[in-house]
């Protein structure tokens, strides 16, 4: 079973795949800092050596595309999606800039409608 987290870590997303790598399953997880996505993977391979890792801003349009690219080309079909990808900020609204908001909005709803979109096929 091919499994693909998103934000797969740190937080919940990075326990949930160390857990279905424990399972068996070929686990990928996406991060935003290539830094981040190394250390998970590195604990993932440990596990499982089928785990991948990319590293990707899945707030940027066109990363949904390359992610399902690099998937359907290292690993093939996806059985499972788990959406996880998202990040906070500790200000309030109105203390956010109009392009930290739009930035939320593009990492926490669009690019989870862009990645299952590019995986529906």
């Amino acid at each position: 079973m091919n499994i693909l987290v998103t934000g797969g870590t740190s937080g919940i997303g990075f326990e949930l795949a160390q857990l279905l790598a424990k399972q068996g399953k070929v686990v990928v997880i996406v991060g935003l800092r290539p830094e981040t996505t190394q250390i998970a993977l590195k604990t993932l391979k440990e596990i499982d050596s089928r785990s991948q890792g990319y590293s990707l801003d899945l707030a940027l349009v066109p990363s949904a595309a390359k992610l399902a690219e690099l998937f359907q080309k290292d690993i093939g079909e996806i059985d499972i999606l788990i959406n996880n990808a998202g990040y906070a900020t500790y200000e309030t609204f109105e203390q956010n800039s109009v392009d930290e908001v739009d930035r939320l909005i593009q990492a926490n709803l669009c690019s989870h409608v862009r990645v299952t979109k590019a995986f529906l096929p």
